[in-house]
């Protein structure tokens, strides 16, 4: 009785949420202004506050003259204050709980801030996702089933001054809301398990009989749980087990080479919601879900979490003083890094992402990778947009099922010879043409790329890529080895050296 209210409830109030983003998105600026003003006034008598003279800026213009663009390291002394347990430090109180992240360029954890204020911003994020579902198919049904989480542990580590770190996501589970909490799987003695094998067999056992309706995860790791939950069941198809299964929210990745792969496991089309959500901020849905590929399509920026943008051009972003753009001056395909104004006293924080906007009215955004994350071995200056684009266009044109894959350079061991991309690539299923596969991503990134093409003309510079083809279950090593199984843990999708291409070899040699 009580899912069917909450149906009931929850499709209504979707139609107005939806009805209330399309008027009010259409002044993105206004929206931003007022959210700069409001994180100004709230933050003006903190320490970093009083700092800064919050209290004379006026305008986005004086904000950006007195606030400089600042990455991790140079907000670690300010972070450190917080870890401390001192309050009104970058924020308005004491702020006790940490988000754990992995150094990208200093290797080491980050420890982001995580107030209260962001707390509520992504309990709102997280109901949006679930309405702009509702709002577009009209399912009352969704709440007579269960929502699985397939995240990583949610139990968090006790710091000094009575602090807690770990998970974003383990964070966020303590402030579950109760209309997510009454149908969320798994139990809690299982959502805090740190062994991944251990846990999905756990959780396969507790939610394999159960009505699963919605499912939340990264979508590599899910096609391993789904693969011991089609072994345990002896089905070849998850929508053999779970028949309503109708909706899947994922982020953090170009979900194109795995939507083949999916609709063949799950047996069945469903919706795919793609999110952008980092332990600084959640900052983009997928507000129109869709059955097939809508990663061109983009995910709408959401301008009312307290959040305040600035876009700095990727090329730019190491040089002193760059030009921040606003919401109102990005344009469509530039590559920007992005920085946040949040409420949990990050100020023009650069979060280490790069996105391309898609389209300007309404603002929809696509994630092209990572600022430091790129492959040059003579100037082509490859992104990670481009290494997805290429590989998703060669499955299209040639076949196969990528399970998971890195790029890395090559440079021959005799001097005649010419560098290259080298593709370390693991299938499930071979393409008709392995060679033919490799010359599909040498096209599509010659078309995608000016400098690559040029340095690929008559193999002058570069040689063509290579794929190095990798035993099933090399990528799965790799990450137990790293401790990294599972949860939001992600494989680079490129490198500029063969750090992680070495490892992944001796590996595959070992299997």
């Amino acid at each position: 009785m009580i899912e069917k209210i909450l149906g009931s409830v929850f499709c209504s109030y979707a139609q107005k949420r939806f009805r209330q983003i399309q008027e009010t998105y259409t002044s993105p600026l206004d929206l931003q202004e007022r959210n700069l003003k409001k994180i100004l006034q709230k933050s003006k008598e903190t320490v970093f506050g009083r700092k800064f003279d919050f209290k004379s800026i006026k305008s986005i213009a004086d904000y950006q003259k007195r606030i400089p663009l600042t990455s991790y390291e140079k907000m670690k002394p300010w972070v450190d204050g917080c870890l401390e347990g001192k309050p009104d430090y970058i924020w308005p109180g004491r702020i006790k709980y940490f988000a754990l992240t992995s150094g990208t360029t200093s290797g080491s954890s980050k420890y982001i801030p995580v107030s209260s204020d962001v707390i509520r911003e992504n309990k709102k994020a997280a109901l949006d996702s679930i309405l702009f579902y509702l709002a577009n198919t009209k399912d009352r049904s969704l709440f007579n089933g269960k929502i699985l989480f397939l995240g990583g542990s949610t139990s968090l580590k006790s710091m000094p001054n009575g602090l807690r770190a770990g998970d974003m996501s383990g964070i966020l589970s303590k402030f579950t809301p109760f209309y997510i909490s009454s149908c969320q799987e798994p139990r809690r003695d299982l959502i805090i398990l740190s062994d991944w094998e251990e846990k999905v067999k756990r959780v396969i056992e507790d939610v394999r009989k159960k009505d699963v309706r919605l499912i939340c995860g990264l979508p590599p790791w899910l096609l391993v749980f789904f693969d011991h939950l089609l072994e345990r069941e002896g089905k070849r198809h998850v929508s053999e087990i779970w028949p309503n299964l109708s909706l899947f929210i994922y982020g953090g990745l170009d979900f194109s080479p795995y939507r083949k792969l999916m609709k063949d496991i799950i047996g069945k089309d469903i919706y795919y919601m793609e999110t952008y959500f980092a332990s600084e901020a959640f900052m983009g849905i997928q507000d129109i879900p869709s059955s097939e590929d809508a990663h061109e399509r983009g995910i709408l920026l959401m301008l009312d979490y307290g959040i305040f943008y600035e876009f700095i051009e990727a090329e730019d972003v190491t040089k002193d003083n760059p030009r921040r753009y606003t919401v109102s001056d990005v344009k469509t395909d530039v590559n920007y890094a992005i920085a946040v104004t949040n409420v949990n006293g990050l100020y023009s924080y650069l979060i280490g992402d790069t996105v391309k906007f898609v389209s300007r009215a309404p603002l929809r955004i696509r994630v092209t990778g990572r600022i430091e994350d790129f492959l040059s071995v003579a100037g082509e200056h490859v992104i990670d947009e481009e290494i997805e684009y290429a590989i998703s266009q060669a499955v299209l044109r040639q076949g196969g099922i990528v399970s998971n894959y890195t790029v890395a350079p090559y440079y021959p061991p005799h001097k005649k010879g010419r560098p290259g991309h080298q593709w370390l690539i693991e299938f499930l299923e071979l393409p008709q043409d392995l060679n033919k596969f490799a010359e599909a991503i040498d096209r599509v990134l010659c078309d995608k790329n000016d400098d690559y093409r040029e340095h690929r003309r008559r193999d002058f510079c570069m040689s063509a890529p290579s794929i190095y083809k990798l035993k099933e279950g090399t990528f799965y090593k790799w990450h137990k080895k790293r401790d990294q199984l599972g949860g939001q843990h992600k494989t680079p999708h490129l490198r500029n050296n063969r750090s992680i291409a070495k490892e992944l070899i001796e590996l595959d040699s070992g299997l």
